[in-house]
């Protein structure tokens, strides 16, 4: 109920019809959006992706608990796991949501960082399946960084959240490092910061 009263005192700009567009089309989706976003995300669950059973990948660790609880009264699903913990089950899991038609969300980054290093769990998942990526930025006009390993972003009251969006087909990516490092690079310029910006 906090997150979402502050959601309320934010200005948000997206383009909700090319988001309805995205969620027309009955292909999965993989979801990519940096870990210091994720205050975001009940509002974009709730006014951007409503219809459309969502999974979450979570850290196995009792912080990712804590996340799941909290997912779980958005209406996120979540699979369990990461690249030190479970990652071979939490992959497996991954895809089977996606053959069976789900939508899934990853933090490339998360749970551990370093900040902005990209993690291959999502876009593999997304690679088998041939599901679309769609890499989501959100950029403020004004937000605190916490002194956290990810620098989250709390946006300030009655500041601009700005989001934006590229769907790309996962099959049309290049493989091994240079697709991983082009994700990269455009997911943080749709972030509002520097593709030169290094973990």
């Amino acid at each position: 109920m906090l997150v979402r009263g502050w959601c309320r005192l934010l200005r948000w700009r997206c383009d909700r019809a090319a988001f309805a567009t995205v969620r027309a089309d009955p292909r999965p989706v993989t979801i990519l959006i940096w870990h210091n976003r994720l205050f975001v995300v009940p509002w974009l669950v709730r006014h951007l992706w409503p219809g459309r059973p969502l999974h979450a990948l979570v850290s196995a660790s009792r912080d990712g608990a804590n996340l799941a609880k909290f997912f779980s009264h958005l209406g996120l699903r979540t699979v369990r796991g990461s690249s030190s913990r479970f990652g071979r089950e939490a992959l497996h899991e991954l895809i089977a949501v996606q053959r069976a038609g789900g939508d899934i969300a990853v933090t490339p980054d998360g749970p551990r960082g370093p900040i902005y290093q990209m993690k291959a769990g999502g876009v593999l998942a997304a690679r088998r399946t041939r599901a679309r990526l769609l890499l989501l930025g959100v950029d403020f006009t004004g937000a605190w960084r916490l002194r956290s390993w990810d620098e989250f972003r709390i946006p300030r009251p009655l500041s601009r959240v700005i989001i934006r969006h590229e769907v790309v087909e996962s099959d049309a990516l290049p493989e091994g490092d240079e697709g991983m490092e082009w994700i990269r690079r455009r997911l943080l310029e749709l972030s509002g910061e520097s593709p030169e910006r290094r973990p």
